[in-house]
């Protein structure tokens, strides 16, 4: 009888300790929402960052981490840092313009040296991972020059990240079009 009086407390000593880990994360949710958020600057009004909304289940860190790269990707284009977006990009990697051009990595470079930008922002990041593989969607505020061509866009971007073998998130495709 002893032992089954044992068995009862660890199986309600587990039960707690599971229930509760899963609860406690949600205690303090409500209230107001952030005015906004490192991860993309918005919130979705409901409170929740879009890190938040697309990975609900997922590992937020890895879309945080994801973030911080298409980030740091923006700023360096934005400066004419080639070197700097290399190491994002696979050695595979494949970039569909929203004028339709097709580029591979070394092609990519070459643009992004050309650049010259007062303006190349990103915004309403969306992260989806899933395992070693993830995609990130946003917006993307262009104005300036490339390959000496004037560009003043908006364009939707779609970008797919693969976590290779040495554990680094690299990106190997990555496709825009213009918001009309």
């Amino acid at each position: 009888m002893k032992k089954q009086g044992r068995l009862t407390i660890s199986i309600l000593t587990f039960g707690v300790l599971v229930l509760g880990g899963w609860a406690l994360p949600a205690l303090g949710q409500g209230g107001n929402p952030p005015a906004s958020t490192k991860e993309s600057g918005q919130t979705s009004g409901r409170g929740e960052t879009a890190v938040e909304q697309t990975v609900k289940g997922s590992d937020t860190s890895v879309a945080q981490a994801l973030i911080a790269l298409e980030n740091k990707w923006a700023e360096e284009a934005k400066n004419g840092n080639a070197d700097g977006v290399a190491r994002l990009l696979a050695d595979d990697f494949v970039e569909t313009d929203a004028d339709s051009s097709v580029h591979n990595r070394e092609q990519a470079l070459v643009l992004i040296k050309t650049g010259k930008w007062e303006a190349n922002q990103i915004s309403d990041l969306k992260v989806a991972v899933y395992g070693k593989a993830a995609v990130v969607t946003g917006i993307w505020l262009g104005k300036g020059t490339s390959n000496g061509k004037p560009v003043d866009a908006r364009e939707r971007w779609t970008d797919t990240w693969i976590r290779m073998p040495n554990g680094r998130w690299q990106c190997v495709a990555s496709h825009s079009s213009a918001i009309k």
